[in-house]
């Protein structure tokens, strides 16, 4: 073993020994697992990070980790929060918070305030509309064609296959549904006739049905039994799969 003349730590070799000699400060290190951490001789800890660092700093009790606790009891957790409580401006500043963040503690008149803002801006900047992936179907897109559900890709398919001409209708109506005004957007749309796949119905959906006044056709699943006939037929049980990858 070689030793060092400023630190005395100890070297296997003398190679070893000669490059530590070049970069020596006179501190010891502690060699572990091959990670070198470096003693302080003010606190005679050994620290992993920058050690002129650490000695500027220290003041011979160790790090500021070692001054603090590392985990907290349950006790002295619930002694520090009734002390806080018992803080009047402590507890004035969180309950100004709680009353700003939660939305049962506000008033009627800034809700109504804040909706109203919202509802303008999305009329300024026309939000709304139709939106794709919005149904509950398996959804894809057929031949250029978006589908949101396989009934919906089923009658896209027969329409094709027989050369009937349709569209995505992205035309909006307005319609009234407990005291608000929505819009309703049906699914296609042929020739002057508009067209809507659905499988359940509502009380809103039959709101849109008594309020629209041009001529829609509602295929329900009655309807839509020689359509998913025709497909699985012609495309078997899994014509899901045609859906573009």
């Amino acid at each position: 073993m070689y030793k060092c003349e400023k630190c005395q730590d100890e070297f296997y070799s003398i190679g070893g020994l000669k490059n530590h000699m070049k970069v020596c400060n006179g501190v010891k290190k502690y060699r572990k697992r091959k990670n070198v951490n470096h003693v302080c001789p003010k606190c005679n800890n050994y620290i992993k990070t920058c050690i002129e660092k650490h000695i500027k700093k220290c003041n011979g009790n160790g790090t500021r980790r070692m001054n603090y606790p590392k985990k907290f009891t349950k006790e002295q957790f619930s002694e520090l929060a009734i002390k806080r409580w018992k803080n009047t401006d402590y507890r004035k500043k969180v309950i100004e918070i709680l009353k700003s963040t939660d939305c049962r503690t506000k008033s009627v008149e800034k809700e109504t305030e804040r909706r109203k803002k919202l509802s303008e801006h999305a009329k300024k900047n026309n939000y709304g509309g139709y939106k794709k992936g919005s149904g509950r179907g398996k959804c894809g897109w057929y031949k250029g064609y978006w589908c949101d559900s396989s009934w919906e890709l089923a009658w896209i398919i027969y329409n094709l296959d027989h050369n009937i001409k349709f569209e995505r209708n992205y035309d909006k109506f307005e319609y009234f549904f407990n005291d608000k005004k929505l819009n309703y957007i049906p699914d296609f749309k042929i020739d002057d006739n508009y067209i809507e796949i659905k499988g359940y119905y509502t009380k809103q959906f039959e709101e849109k049905v008594k309020q629209f006044s041009k001529n829609l056709k509602i295929y329900g699943k009655n309807e839509m039994i020689p359509f998913l006939k025709y497909s699985i037929d012609n495309y078997g049980k899994n014509f899901i799969d045609l859906y573009d990858k």
